[in-house]
């Protein structure tokens, strides 16, 4: 029952927060002025309590994690937080900043509009973590459209950390509405938040559609049994179980949907990888013409397999021999057939090979 009520409670709040959005801005902004604030900063040892309200911070104690039972804890919140934990008042989960990483990051201009998707997509790159082994948010920083970037603040936490402060929490019976990291000015106003963000991002929106969905139906079904005549009842019931039957249907075709999703885009990143790995035929080209000496022609020229054949007639095979050795994308040349001398054109003919590596630079 509690978490049933706990899913209806976390839908409800989505919806006031998404209504928000219709209020104007002004109007927002003094209404968050008179918000206040219960934040929880969470370390190994203690909780620390306060309450911040109109820029100002209150102490309110602090809870020992490290040596007293869970219901000491409890109680100890609820002793703290008893007057304050009223309607409007949101919980920020403050992080130790050791169990966070930040650090600022820079992308093109033309990631403006899905920076979340970026650095989902950037994640290992950027940091040791992958996107799915943390939860992150960013700030925007800066816009330099002289330069084509945008600079972000970028906030990492492992999943694990997250998880297990969140759990904390729950155990005294708090929800976090923010969760950010403790800031070394002091400063009381989030910045970040890590709730909004995750590598499954896409696929809770999709579940917060279909949940509201369904919730408005249910609604919409208890104010019809409550308001319609009692001869209408069951027809109205009849008509919201067919509505609820095609959502559960809609709901499994977008199950099987993101599967495929997923396996194409598998597909995709190991394509993308493969080719990441070696250098263009035109690089490839472009490279033994330039390391060729100029008094050497080619007969034949062939890439297969990662590998380079390569046949033709020079003033001196082992100077071709010695060119290609020096390049940064093949390795392993060796000649695969014995130096002929070309009486008629006074030249060598050679035919040699390579393992086309593309680790180099040109």
């Amino acid at each position: 029952m509690a978490d049933m009520w706990s899913l209806v409670r976390g839908a409800i709040e989505w919806w006031i927060r998404e209504l928000a959005w219709f209020v104007p801005v002004r109007v927002r902004a003094a209404l968050r002025q008179n918000q206040k604030l219960l934040q929880i900063k969470l370390s190994d040892e203690k909780a620390s309590l306060s309450l911040v309200s109109r820029g100002k911070v209150d102490d309110l104690g602090t809870i020992d994690i490290r040596n007293q039972l869970a219901d000491r804890q409890r109680r100890d919140f609820e002793n703290l937080a008893r007057h304050h934990r009223r309607r409007g008042t949101q919980v920020n989960l403050r992080l130790n900043s050791e169990k966070c990483l930040q650090k600022r990051v820079r992308f093109p201009l033309a990631a403006r509009g899905n920076l979340r998707q970026a650095l989902s997509f950037e994640m290992d790159r950027l940091t040791p973590f992958r996107s799915e082994d943390v939860f992150y948010d960013y700030a925007v920083v800066a816009t330099k459209p002289e330069e084509g970037s945008i600079e972000l603040d970028l906030l990492v936490a492992p999943r694990k950390e997250v998880e297990v402060a969140i759990a904390q929490l729950s155990k005294w019976g708090v929800t976090a509405n923010i969760v950010d990291v403790a800031k070394p000015d002091g400063a009381a106003e989030p910045a970040f938040n890590l709730l909004g963000s995750s590598s499954a991002d896409k696929r809770i929106g999709v579940y917060k559609l279909i949940g509201s969905f369904l919730l408005g139906l249910a609604l919409v079904q208890l104010a019809i049994l409550l308001l319609l005549p009692l001869q209408h009842r069951r027809e109205a019931l009849d008509r919201l179980n067919s509505g609820v039957a095609a959502a559960r249907t809609l709901a499994e075709k977008a199950s099987r949907l993101r599967k495929d999703i997923a396996v194409v885009e598998s597909r995709f990143e190991s394509l993308y990888m493969k080719r990441k790995s070696a250098p263009y035929v035109s690089t490839l080209l472009l490279e033994v013409t330039r390391r060729l000496p100029d008094d050497t022609w080619i007969k034949a020229l062939q890439f297969k397999d990662s590998h380079l054949t390569l046949s033709g007639y020079s003033r001196s095979s082992s100077a071709v021999l010695e060119a290609l050795q020096r390049s940064p994308l093949v390795d392993a040349v060796a000649f695969t057939a014995p130096i002929t001398l070309d009486d008629r054109l006074g030249v060598e003919r050679f035919r040699l090979s390579g393992r086309i590596s593309g680790s180099g630079q040109l």
